[in-house]
């Protein structure tokens, strides 16, 4: 496996493809960017990594469990990837393993679709809290104004189709209800 440097700015588990990591990683030169997903990326995609950017092909707890030091990680970033974690004791140690990771003061977000995760939020901010982090912020994040919650989700949710088939038609002036919610944790500065 490759080196990771010691110590990492922005970690994006169950990241995906990489577009918005790579997009933020030529943003920000000096800034250390990791992603962790359990599907690899094409060759190509690969090599074309700017030099901040490590790609690590991994089960998300596979990975805290073995590559990361206590204090090393700035920032976790988790969009739509809890629902991956059927277990609740998997969900327990994911969040056990970010809390040793984050340096005091760091931040967890994880963003979930109400129709994506089966897990109410308040059970996520439980087992957050469990394991040490602090909830400082729920926030909803509503569809475009136009766009039905499926659009929404489809768009987010890395291809995921959640309630509205190919060729199907948004419903002109469906009523605007949260979707998704981001959950903000922080490590406390003990």
């Amino acid at each position: 496996m490759a080196e990771l440097p010691t110590r990492i700015d922005v970690l994006d588990l169950f990241c995906g493809d990489l577009r918005r990591l790579k997009q933020l990683a030529q943003r920000h030169p000096r800034k250390v960017f990791v992603g962790v997903d359990h599907v690899g990326l094409p060759v190509p995609a690969m090599a074309s990594l700017p030099s901040n950017l490590r790609f690590v092909q991994s089960h998300a707890l596979a990975f805290l469990r073995s590559r990361l030091e206590p204090a090393s990680v700035r920032f976790v970033n988790i969009d739509y990837g809890v629902h991956h974690l059927t277990d609740k004791t998997e969900r327990r140690e994911l969040f056990s393993r970010i809390n040793y990771s984050l340096v005091p003061g760091g931040k967890l977000y994880v963003t979930t679709s109400n129709q994506l995760d089966v897990y109410p939020h308040a059970l996520l901010v439980k087992e957050a809290q469990e394991a040490g982090l602090k909830v400082t912020r729920q926030r909803p994040l509503m569809p475009k104004p136009g766009a039905s919650q499926s659009t929404f989700v489809m768009k987010h949710a890395r291809g995921m189709v959640v309630g509205q088939r190919p060729g199907f038609e948004p419903i002109n002036g469906a009523p605007r209800v949260p979707d998704s919610t981001r959950l903000i944790f922080t490590k406390p500065r003990r």
